[in-house]
């Protein structure tokens, strides 16, 4: 059983696990919630904790995940008083755990009874990768598979950090990835903004941190709603707030902010800004991708050439 100490900045204890723990964001979700609980207690992998935030919801949700808790020690739930948005929930799941590896885990979502198992093989095996994810399948309220995904969003190949980086803004278009197995240590610890795409920015800052690697199979299924049938709509979801809706220029500004703080100081990447700047505008308001392409393929010419000078030097390379 997992040991728990206080956190004074939150609201639940800090939960820690010696390899792995799960947080699992929760509102409203008691049609489907059992299905994603059992999921996890069916892994083949059984060393690991989970964490459930309930965000206030108004259904049964609590019932059950009360139930599943009392049943099961490796389950901890909480409550919020109230509605704090989906990207404060997660924030706080991220920011009550304390485990080498941490994954979210959507709330109406399945687990492949290998995920975890797979997962931490293959982090296991490279220390120098930031995170795994494997392809997942599109499932409708019935369970039924609608389609297959994967990523060309994320360039998994032991390229330049800001290649990478560019890369997932641009190109990440379904979001996989963001329920793949994180390596705490290189988990990007800025919070996710209150934001139109809050996820993007905050995959893209950890893939600026280090490489992550795909694993074979379809071991993730992700509900997909029709937005139709949705009582909020995406902003009002990530935020909390009625009357919010999304607004490009605060991603884009959010985006190179958080770029200031993840870049060092003294890198020749801050150098390569406007390029981000460039690529962000593409992605979010253009609603293209023949820039990111391009900016891409102009900065691996930039780094060749860095990396020719750097050998004439004798110095060492730094990416």
């Amino acid at each position: 059983m997992p040991e728990t100490t206080q956190q004074a900045s939150c609201s639940t204890q800090l939960l820690s696990h010696s390899t792995i723990t799960l947080g699992v964001p929760a509102y409203n979700e008691a049609k489907f919630i059992r299905q994603t609980l059992e999921s996890i207690q069916a892994q083949t992998h059984t060393d690991f904790a989970v964490l459930i935030s309930d965000n206030a919801s108004t259904d049964g949700t609590q019932a059950i995940c009360e139930l599943i808790a009392s049943q099961d020690p490796r389950f901890t739930y909480v409550r919020q008083p109230k509605n704090i948005g989906a990207s404060n929930n997660f924030n706080l799941l991220q920011e009550s755990t304390a485990s080498p590896y941490f994954a979210w885990v959507g709330g109406h979502d399945i687990l492949h009874p290998d995920y975890l198992r797979n997962h931490l093989a293959a982090l296991n095996a490279d220390p120098d990768i930031g995170g795994s994810f494997t392809y997942w399948e599109f499932i409708n309220q019935s369970n039924e598979v609608l389609r297959k995904g994967c990523n060309t969003g994320i360039h998994t190949p032991r390229t330049g950090a800001l290649l990478r980086y560019l890369w997932s803004a641009g190109l990440t278009v379904d979001l996989g990835p963001m329920h793949g197995v994180f390596r705490r240590k290189f988990l990007c610890q800025l919070p996710m903004h209150n934001c139109f795409a809050c996820d993007h920015i905050m995959l893209s800052n950890s893939l600026y941190l280090a490489p992550f690697r795909s694993i074979p199979g379809h071991l993730y299924r992700l509900r997909d709603f029709d937005e139709s049938t949705r009582t909020q709509t995406v902003m009002q979801r990530i935020s909390g707030q009625e009357k919010s809706v999304p607004d490009m220029r605060a991603t884009i500004a959010n985006y190179l902010a958080d770029f200031d703080k993840i870049v060092p100081s003294d890198s020749w990447h801050r150098h390569m800004k406007p390029l981000v700047s460039w690529v962000l505008y593409d992605r979010f308001v253009r609603r293209g991708f023949r820039v990111t392409t391009l900016a891409c393929s102009i900065l691996k010419r930039i780094q060749a050439l860095k990396d020719l000078f750097t050998s004439s030097r004798g110095e060492p390379r730094q990416d």
